[in-house]
């Protein structure tokens, strides 16, 4: 089993690999925000993805000058997971994300929770 484990890193290593914006052309980056509230902790967090071509493609990590920003707040890269983050205290029923790419475009979501209830 030992000489298996090292294999096996690498394949993780290879799997989370991520690029950054300035390598790919700006038409080619798919986007994906989310906005969820979790009542319990009541925070709302606010993610965006960026992926090259599609919605299964390599992780982004934008490159400067670019940026990305929900309700005119930045957001912060977590490379762990390849997105960037913030949270807001409190329930946000909807949130504006704006994205400038390298090209100077400016991209403006408006993004909406739909509320969910589970049978008890």
């Amino acid at each position: 089993m030992r000489k298996a484990l090292p294999f096996l890193f690498v394949l993780v290593i290879i799997g989370c690999t991520k690029e950054v914006t300035n390598k790919v052309d700006q038409d080619k980056i798919f986007t994906q925000y989310l906005l969820r509230y979790d009542e319990n902790s009541d925070v709302t967090s606010a993610t965006a993805t960026f992926r090259f071509n599609n919605g299964n493609g390599t992780k982004l990590k934008l490159s400067e000058p670019s940026t990305i920003k929900v309700d005119n707040s930045g957001m912060v890269w977590n490379a762990e997971v390849g997105q960037y983050e913030a949270e807001f205290s409190g329930s946000k029923p909807s949130a504006q994300f704006e994205w400038i790419d390298l090209d100077d475009n400016t991209f403006t979501n408006e993004v909406s929770i739909v509320d969910i209830a589970f049978p008890a």
